[in-house]
C-alpha cells in the first residue's frame, strides 16, 4: 500500500515473501551495502525479513524520487537519519507488516502495531485523563488503546526523543488508519 499526504509518503508491505530464503537474497542484494549490514545484524529471521522489508520500501520510495540512496546516520538517541539535505524518513514493523514513511516537508514518525491487548498499567502511567478518556469513551476500547499508542510512538520517532507520557495526542495532527482489520499505523509530520 502506498499513501500520500501534504509531502510525505507512506509504504507499507508483508514480510512473508521475505521468510523464503531465495526470495531474501535477492531483495538484500538490491540494497547498499550499508544497509544490508544493517539488515544482517538482526538475529532471527522474522526480525531480518521485518528489517529488510523496511529497508526495501524506502529504497523505492527514493528511486520514485530520483534519489540516489544515501548511507543511514543514527543520532546519539538511536534514530536513523540521512545527511543534511536528504528527506527524513521512519520505519516500523510488526506482526508480517513493515512501513516506511518519508518526508520532504521536515521530520517525520511512523509507527505500525498488530492489534492486541495492552496492560491497564501503561494506561495510567502513559495516557494522559483526556486519552484515558478517550478510551473509555470508545466504541472500541482496544483499538483506541492502539491508535493512542501508535500515535505517541509515531511523534517520539519524528521528534528523535521524548517520553510517551509528555505526548498529548488530542493536541496534534496525526494521521491514523487501520490495515487489514488487525493493524494500526499512524505517522507525524513535525514541521
Amino acid at each position: 500500500m502506498i499513501l500520500r499526504g501534504n509531502g510525505f509518503e507512506v509504504r507499507t508491505g508483508n514480510i512473508s515473501p521475505l521468510l523464503d530464503d531465495a526470495e531474501f537474497l535477492r531483495a538484500l542484494g538490491r540494497l547498499p551495502a550499508q544497509w544490508r549490514g544493517a539488515v544482517l545484524r538482526y538475529g532471527p529471521p522474522r526480525r531480518r525479513a521485518q528489517s529488510l522489508m523496511c529497508r526495501c520500501l524506502l529504497l523505492e520510495a527514493l528511486a520514485e524520487r530520483g534519489t540516489e540512496p544515501p548511507d543511514i546516520l543514527f543520532s546519539p538517541e538511536g534514530k536513523p537519519y540521512f545527511q543534511e539535505g536528504a528527506p527524513d524518513f521512519s520505519l516500523s514493523h510488526s506482526g508480517d507488516l513493515a512501513a516506511a514513511a518519508i518526508s520532504e516537508r521536515g521530520r517525520i514518525g511512523i509507527d505500525i502495531e498488530r492489534m492486541r491487548t495492552v496492560d491497564s498499567r501503561i494506561l495510567k502511567r502513559e495516557f494522559s485523563a483526556a486519552e484515558r478518556e478517550r478510551v473509555c469513551d470508545a466504541a472500541d476500547g482496544a483499538a483506541e488503546i492502539m491508535r493512542i499508542w501508535t500515535g505517541k510512538e509515531c511523534v517520539l520517532k519524528a521528534r528523535g526523543a521524548g517520553k510517551l507520557s509528555e505526548i498529548e495526542t488530542g493536541k496534534l495532527d496525526i494521521c491514523c488508519l487501520e490495515i487489514e482489520a488487525e493493524y494500526i499505523l499512524s505517522v507525524f509530520c513535525a514541521d
